[in-house]
């Protein structure tokens, strides 16, 4: 246990393909006793897509980023509807 996150981080560091990180990613997780894991890094550029590392069942991640999909578009949309009193854009300030 004690060099599992230092040679975690070591491997993530040293990692070349997505499928050399999925590895490392779950080996620590079994001597971390971890069930499942699932790591989400989002694209740089607006136009590139999401990539997704994860132990869960297919149908489950899938399900859950439709969801987070949504989400962000309702909340984008939410940010773009002017503010009905004052003509404003609606603002994060305005949803808390």
């Amino acid at each position: 246990m004690t060099h599992t996150i230092p040679t975690f981080i070591e491997r993530l560091i040293e990692s070349r393909s997505q499928n050399a990180l999925q590895e490392s990613m779950a080996e620590v997780a079994r001597k971390l006793d971890l069930s499942s894991f699932a790591y989400l890094s989002l694209p740089r550029q607006p136009s590139g897509s999401p990539r997704l590392i994860s132990t869960y069942p297919a149908c489950w991640t899938a399900h859950y980023l439709s969801a987070m999909r949504l989400l962000i578009l309702l909340f984008a949309r939410l940010l773009r509807t002017p503010n009905r009193s004052n003509g404003a854009s609606f603002g994060v300030a305005g949803l808390f």
